[in-house]
């Protein structure tokens, strides 16, 4: 089932520029096409410690938005061999950070 559906003037005169910007982005010298390049946002990070606790497993420390916290983290190397993040972690403000910190007798 077809559907045709009247195109105005103004929609004819819309769709010969697309196609006339098509074809000079087609016909340019450059054989590499045209990539969008995704704006980097600003790191909201302040400050960053790190301890490695041994297999992928590392203890961060950073201010993110003016609070402290302590991340928990499981990491894995990606393709390019750079150490990266996983889901497999916690993230502890101070006051929970504390709060584990005073049952450590509890759980030893």
């Amino acid at each position: 089932l077809k559907l045709k559906t009247k195109m105005s003037d103004s929609d004819n005169e819309k769709k010969g520029k697309k196609d006339e910007d098509y074809n000079e982005k087609s016909s340019s010298e450059s054989s590499e096409p045209e990539r969008k390049t995704k704006k980097q946002k600003k790191s909201k990070t302040d400050e960053k410690t790190s301890f490695d606790l041994g297999n992928m497993k590392l203890v961060t420390i950073d201010k993110f938005k003016g609070r402290t916290m302590v991340h928990i983290r499981k990491y894995y190397l990606d393709k390019n061999g750079d150490q990266m993040p996983s889901r497999q972690g916690i993230a502890l403000t101070q006051i929970e950070w504390k709060n584990l910190l005073d049952k450590i007798n509890e759980i030893n």
